[in-house]
């Protein structure tokens, strides 16, 4: 019952107003957190077409419009069996099912307001209207989202294995683990070969760091050791989070070789090494 319930709560939560048409699934990879899954514009288009769509069950006997009906009301539930709801990725099939009945609403409205020339202004309004509100989407998507949200797609991992590549004569490399399965960025950019890879994994046996899959290859290890209390070794790189590097009880004892930085301008990571004796 417990399970029912949680279901049927997150559920809901993928037809609320703020999540269809104000900013989204929360996950800032998934949406840009100014639009919804829908364009305000969409709301009237929606509301129109569900009734359509309930006509045409009800009064019509439609099997179209039960199978129309039935897809977008079942789509949620993949979502909602599991946490992070409302999740715009596993409730994808809503997007295909829910604007065809928004596009049912458009056609109903041009149907009943039959005269050509109405037509042409309700098309013409609705382009201008789309228009509007596709603009400051654009806008924020190409100018701001960047700027605003790059650690969520672990920015700075290509520039991290480009120093190390320019810079092999490290022994050992930590990266720090808190930015979720950054094995794939290292494997992606230092173009490591698939079989010598399998060779040299080894997997992440942690339950608590479970979502990071791999604890090390080759040279490289991704979490599994205290970045907090740490010694530097010669010979070997660190790469660690601003919080991080500023808990290094060591921080004396590093030298840092490179610092990234966001698009904004905050940090990203800071590599740092043992410094060298003068």
């Amino acid at each position: 019952l417990g399970f029912i319930e949680i279901v049927a709560t997150q559920y809901k939560l993928h037809f609320r107003p703020k999540y269809l048409f104000i900013s989204g699934d929360g996950n800032t990879r998934h949406s840009t957190q100014v639009v919804g899954e829908f364009y305000k514009f969409d709301a009237p288009f929606l509301a129109i077409g569900t009734l359509a769509t309930i006509w045409l069950i009800v009064v019509k006997r439609s099997k179209e419009a039960f199978l129309l009906a039935f897809w977008a009301l079942i789509a949620p539930l993949p979502a909602a069996a599991v946490n992070e709801a409302p999740h715009s990725a596993r409730a994808m099939f809503m997007t295909g099912s829910w604007h065809i009945i928004a596009a049912l609403g458009l056609y109903c409205l041009l149907f009943i307001f039959g005269k050509r020339f109405m037509k042409v202004v309700i098309l013409t309004f609705s382009l201008i209207a789309l228009g509007y509100f596709v603009k400051p989407y654009l806008e924020n998507y190409y100018q701001n989202y960047a700027q605003e949200y790059a650690i969520e797609w672990q920015y700075g991992m290509a520039d991290i294995v480009d120093y190390i590549s320019e810079n092999p004569d490290y022994v050992r490399i930590y990266m720090t683990d808190e930015r979720h399965q950054p094995y794939i960025f290292f494997l992606y950019y230092l173009k490591y070969p698939e079989p010598l890879f399998f060779e040299a994994v080894r997997y992440n046996e942690r339950i608590s760091k479970s979502y990071n899959l791999v604890l090390t290859f080759d040279k490289y290890q991704f979490g599994g050791w205290d970045p907090i209390e740490s010694k530097p070794l010669e010979g070997v790189l660190y790469v660690v989070t601003p919080s991080q590097y500023n808990g290094l009880r060591h921080k004396a004892s590093f030298d840092t070789v490179k610092s990234i930085y966001y698009p904004d301008g905050s940090e990203a990571f800071h590599l740092v090494t043992a410094k060298k004796n003068e």
